[in-house]
């Protein structure tokens, strides 16, 4: 009998009875653990790396978006105190116009 783990090399343990000992022969069906665990260490490697790039694209799309509304945002207090300074500077010349207005 041979115990095989995957990816230790197989080696033959006491021989049978009939004084004949087996080695490990590869699987033909493909299904073999030994040579399918590094592939699929390659494969979720892969997949590890490319979800990380992609992570790390989204977060730099998160903080372009979130300066852009840091801007959006100082620009709209920006035109809202503008307006409120035009807003308040039309109240004071309606009040200049209507003193002139009373003096005539």
């Amino acid at each position: 009998m041979i115990a095989l783990t995957p990816g230790a090399p197989a080696r033959p343990s006491a021989p049978s009875r009939g004084g004949t000992t087996t080695t490990a022969t590869p699987d033909p069906t493909g299904d073999d653990d030994a040579v399918s665990a590094p592939m699929s260490d390659q494969l979720l490697a892969k997949a590890l790396i490319a979800a990380q790039r992609a992570q790390a694209e989204l977060d730099e799309k998160r903080m372009a978006f979130d300066e852009m509304l840091r801007a959006r945002a100082e620009i709209e207090r920006e035109n809202n105190s503008l307006r409120d300074l035009a807003i308040e500077q039309a109240k004071r010349d309606d009040e200049y116009l209507k003193k002139c207005i009373s003096m005539i």
